[in-house]
This record gives C-alpha cells, sequence and structure tokens, in this order.
C-alpha cells in the first residue's frame, strides 16, 4: 500500500515540474509591447472625436537598456493600439521606458510646418493637433505600457476659440460668414522627440476662416477652434465680415504668449458702433478668458 502511495506521489511531482518548466518557457520566449494611450484632461482630441481608426503614433524607447527601438508606428484599430508591420519585443528583463508622439511620421526628429487655413479645417486638423507622451513603463514581465494618467498624452499646441455675439442693432444668425485672425506666427515646427512645439518664423501672418461649423447657443456664435504654434504674443488682429460690413478689433492675449496646451478663448461682440472682445479665459485644453476690445467698421 505504501508502495502505490509512493509512485502516485511521484506522479504528481513530475507533473508539477513540468508545468513550472511550461511557465518558465513562456515567460523566456519573446514578449511583444501592448499600448494603452489616453489624452491628458481630455479623451478627446481638437477635432472633437476620440482617437479614430487609422491614427498612428510614433513609439521610441528612452531608457538604457537592451530594448532599444527607435519611431515605430502603432495604429488604432478602433479598440487598440496594435504594431503596424514591426512588433516591439524585450530584449532583457528589465523595465524600459517610452516616449511617444502623435501624429506619427516616418522622417521623425523636428517637423516644419506653416499652418493655413485648409489645416484647420475637421478633416485636416488632427495632423496638426501635435501630442507627446512621456516617461511611461513596460516589461517582459509586464508587457503593457500605459501612456495613461501623469504619463497621458499632452497637447504641444495652443487653441484659439471666439465666440461672437449679437450686439446692438446687429443680428449674427445667417450673416456671419468669416473673420480673419492676424499678427500671429504661422510657421513653426515640432520636435517627436521632446514634444516641443513653437513658433519659429518672424513674420506674421494672418488665416481667414469661412464660418460654415457654428456652434449656437443663445444668441452666441462659437467658431470652431484654431490650432496655432506656442508662441510670444502680446496681441493679436480680428476683423469679422457680417453681412458684407466688415468689423475690426485687437486681441489681448495674457500674460503676453500663446502656451502649450492652453485654450483661448474669446468673446467678441459685435455691434454697429464696434466690436467688443471680452477677457479671454484658459481651459484644459487649458482654458484662457482674454480682455475685451471694440472693433469699428
Amino acid at each position: 500500500m505504501n508502495k502505490y502511495l509512493y509512485f502516485a506521489a511521484t506522479a504528481l511531482l513530475l507533473a508539477a515540474c513540468t508545468n513550472d518548466e511550461a511557465l518558465t518557457t513562456a515567460t523566456d520566449g519573446e514578449v511583444a509591447l501592448k499600448v494603452n494611450a489616453a489624452i491628458s484632461g481630455i479623451s478627446t482630441r481638437a477635432s472633437g472625436t476620440n482617437w479614430a481608426t487609422g491614427d498612428r503614433i510614433g513609439l521610441s524607447t528612452t531608457s538604457d537598456t537592451k530594448t532599444k527601438y527607435a519611431n515605430v508606428p502603432f495604429e488604432y484599430n478602433g479598440a487598440a493600439f496594435i504594431a503596424d508591420g514591426t512588433d516591439i519585443y524585450f530584449q532583457d528583463t528589465r523595465t524600459a521606458v517610452f516616449s511617444a508622439y502623435y501624429p506619427y511620421t516616418a522622417t521623425a526628429g523636428v517637423v516644419s510646418k506653416t499652418i493655413t487655413a485648409d489645416d484647420q479645417t475637421a478633416e485636416n486638423q488632427p495632423q496638426i493637433d501635435y501630442l507627446f507622451a512621456s516617461g511611461a513603463t513596460a516589461s517582459k514581465a509586464s508587457p503593457t505600457v500605459n501612456f495613461t494618467g501623469e504619463q497621458a498624452f499632452n497637447h504641444c499646441m495652443s487653441q484659439v476659440t471666439l465666440t461672437f455675439i449679437n450686439g446692438d442693432d446687429v443680428e449674427l444668425d445667417g450673416n456671419l460668414t468669416s473673420y480673419t485672425l492676424g499678427g500671429l506666427v504661422m510657421e513653426g515646427s515640432f520636435d517627436t522627440a521632446t514634444g516641443k512645439a513653437q513658433a519659429t518664423g518672424t513674420q506674421p501672418a494672418a488665416l481667414t476662416i469661412a464660418l460654415t461649423d457654428v456652434t449656437t447657443t443663445e444668441g452666441a456664435y462659437t467658431a470652431a477652434p484654431l490650432i496655432l504654434f506656442p508662441q510670444t504674443a502680446a496681441q493679436a488682429d480680428i476683423s469679422v465680415t457680417v453681412d458684407n460690413e466688415i468689423y475690426t478689433a485687437m486681441l489681448i492675449i495674457p500674460a503676453g504668449a500663446l502656451q502649450a496646451g492652453n485654450n483661448y478663448t474669446f468673446p467678441v461682440t459685435v455691434s454697429k458702433t464696434g466690436l467688443t472682445v471680452g477677457s479671454a479665459s484658459i481651459n484644459d485644453w487649458t482654458d484662457v478668458q482674454g480682455n475685451g476690445t471694440t472693433a469699428t467698421m
């Protein structure tokens, strides 16, 4: 009877060893990186949508481990980011640190761009909504890199939102056709390695925006936000076309600069006697409320 118990115990021991060996083999094999990404503050991009199917981010390692990759594209498939052609595999057991940026470009580094009115359409704007994340970690034992929380993607550009308000003897509904924002530099760059976006040009330019996408709330008409390069600027010019009449004014920029991640919102009151711009607020995108001014014909 003891002999049978001995053989049974031996069989159980061998089975346990076999299972342990199987687990060790799986751990020692190739393990691919998984990506979980969010956008800081809000879960939406500037265009007002979540990560869209086909969005691509570029991932790089920033730590001194054997796991070394640079600018590997991952694409959002509607549920998660997956490697777009090349998986990232861990080359040792040490924890690797990652950075990532959006939108992906094959020529990573300093990307130069001159912003035009066409870039501000809902279809094209996400391509200038530069995002950056850093400091997220992952390892072979824990292969999901979480660009969330403090390591979430942050907006690297500035935003300007204008809300037009009916003033004395003016009805904007159906008559507000366009506006022009001037006095700001549209030429700039984005560094995919550091996430720094900045105006690099020296000549201010102007954007003329057709108002075909306006949100109306109790007599206030909010235009789609503009995305612009962060820059030092005390003020900007604005002209508004209402029923073929042009009104002009000055926007006073808080703290004398458009800063990364801030949304500068200006209320603009249009009256026959002039255009009045209220204080700017900052949202996160951080809204910045600007001071008021009056524009005249």
